[in-house]
């Protein structure tokens, strides 16, 4: 239980960093999930050492910083230090721990908390309102599969079937699934609020670093790359979990069109939500709740369609890639993320052992491959790194 107690911040580093990226969301502009970053990769545990960074330009090699946006933090650090009361600006105590006070009531999420409230602000759910209408022409009803549905303020309703769909927190709800139904080990770990606050800061780095050398950041920045993403891209990140990628493609290129996120779990989706919430900056992003393999939007809609370290959790990889297909237009790019089996024999038994206990699939890359070419795309790239590879394909006339 040892590995719990670092991760849940209870001693040592993961404490001190824990506190550190606490303290560093406080500052306008900055927010959760780039306070972790900060403090993660440059080491920074004071607003006095986030200001020093800053003039010392270090914050811009942080992905999604670039020198606007640093200059803009450094202002908005020095408002915040000047505001705190003169015994609390002081960079550390003799023990090194950083604004002890503020963490007093800091609670570790439990597994099997209900209802996370993001509590948007009015300037962000006028938007949420917005962005909905802005891509009313990509819908269509999971159930009767017509492309007439419609905005009603607090849900979304098809005029053919009659069927009302639900916008919870200002995410529409277009599955046809339960979370309640029977589900993958795996899939239900996933769907719970306290592996979903987790996923960025931990699970997911940690998985990824240990079945590859890469570094999440590496990960966003590919996925990116190969997209080859433009202002008038319309992108489509599917099972987008937290929106890590989304959230990373929305601050390289600042897309006239939504990027729409869709995951069909409600934790997940509503830790995405309050991401966004956080940051100021970002202003052109979409969540839905929807199953993978019953995408609620018309065909050929989107020309960027994304997947990253999913698709080992769908039951269904066929009916999710012909999905995929459907709702690509012809000459679209797909980028898919997975996991694969490993060359080592020892690394593929545990890989199998594991995957039958949690019920997940690692693919072979040749496997995968041919099934993404069977769902009617053409695989122009792959790019390998341990047990991970990334494709890029084409989507066929």
């Amino acid at each position: 239980m040892g590995w719990v107690k670092h991760y849940l911040g209870q001693n040592g580093m993961a404490r001190k960093m824990r506190k550190s990226s606490l303290l560093l969301s406080e500052i306008p502009g900055v927010g959760e999930v780039l306070a972790g970053k900060i403090a993660g990769s440059l080491g920074v545990k004071t607003v006095a050492d986030f200001i020093e960074s800053a003039q010392k330009n270090e914050l811009q090699s942080i992905a999604g910083v670039g020198q606007k946006k640093e200059k803009k933090l450094l202002a908005a650090a020095r408002s915040f230090q000047k505001k705190q009361p003169k015994k609390e600006r002081g960079n550390h105590n003799a023990k090194g721990e950083v604004f002890d006070h503020l963490f007093d009531d800091v609670e570790i999420p439990r597994e099997g908390k209900k209802d996370v409230q993001i509590g948007l602000s009015s300037d962000k759910k006028n938007r949420v309102q917005s962005d909905s209408k802005s891509i009313a022409n990509k819908w269509r009803c999971p159930i009767c599969l017509s492309p007439t549905l419609s905005n009603k303020k607090e849900t979304l309703k098809c005029d053919s079937c009659k069927r009302d769909f639900p916008i919870i927190h200002g995410v529409p709800d277009l599955a046809l699934s339960s979370t309640s139904e029977k589900r993958a080990l795996a899939q239900k770990v996933m769907e719970t609020d306290f592996y979903s606050q987790h996923y960025e800061t931990f699970m997911r780095p940690k998985l990824t670093r240990f079945l590859t050398k890469r570094k999440m950041e590496d990960e966003y920045c590919l996925s990116a790359q190969l997209l080859d993403l433009r202002e008038s891209s319309g992108v489509l990140d599917v099972a987008c979990g937290t929106g890590n990628y989304t959230r990373y493609f929305a601050k390289v290129v600042e897309c006239k069109i939504p990027i729409t996120g869709v995951d069909l779990s409600w934790p997940m989706l509503e830790m995405a939500r309050r991401y966004v919430e956080e940051d100021e900056d970002l202003e052109n992003i979409f969540f839905v709740r929807a199953d993978a393999t019953q995408l609620p939007f018309r065909d050929s809609c989107f020309d960027r369609v994304h997947c990253s370290g999913a698709l080992y959790l769908i039951p269904d990889v066929d009916a999710a890639l012909a999905e995929f297909y459907r709702v690509s237009e012809p000459g679209a790019l797909l980028v898919v993320g997975a996991f694969t089996q490993s060359s080592n024999p020892l690394f593929r038994l545990l890989k199998n052992l594991s995957a039958r206990m949690i019920q997940l699939r690692f693919f072979d890359e040749e496997e995968l491959i041919s099934r993404i070419e069977k769902a009617g795309f053409r695989v122009i790239n792959e790019d390998c790194e341990g047990d991970a590879i990334t494709i890029k394909a084409l989507r066929k006339h």
